[in-house]
């Protein structure tokens, strides 16, 4: 049994426009402003925390997200922009450097 390895960067503006329009497909939009910042934590778990900034009030919102709601807006990116997922293969959103990654890992029965 061989087994595929595919990894995909995603930079912070990518996984902030991941993240946006994942919540506003569900219907929970983020508050309302720009996102001030982006931290991907130093721990070994994927937990995303984005600072929004009021643009009139100038009051700071910070939203957490965790590595599965991460994950599903990763898929959820990549499918709005064509870019090719096995529906079959695991799944799985890691640190990657200054990025996080999702990494797709596919056994072929042979």
């Amino acid at each position: 049994m061989t087994t595929e390895i595919r990894q995909i960067a995603f930079q912070p503006a990518e996984v902030c426009a991941a993240l946006q329009d994942y919540r506003r497909r569900r219907n929970e939009p983020l508050p309302a402003g720009s996102i001030a910042a982006v931290d991907f934590g130093a721990g070994p778990e994927i937990v995303v925390k984005l600072v929004i900034q009021n643009d009139s009030s100038g009051a700071r919102h910070e939203v957490a997200f965790d590595a599965d709601t991460v994950g599903a807006a990763l898929i959820l990116f990549c499918i709005n922009r064509k870019i090719p997922l096995p529906a079959t293969a695991q799944k799985k959103v890691q640190r990657i450097g200054d990025s996080i990654g999702l990494v797709i890992r596919q056994e072929s029965k042979r």
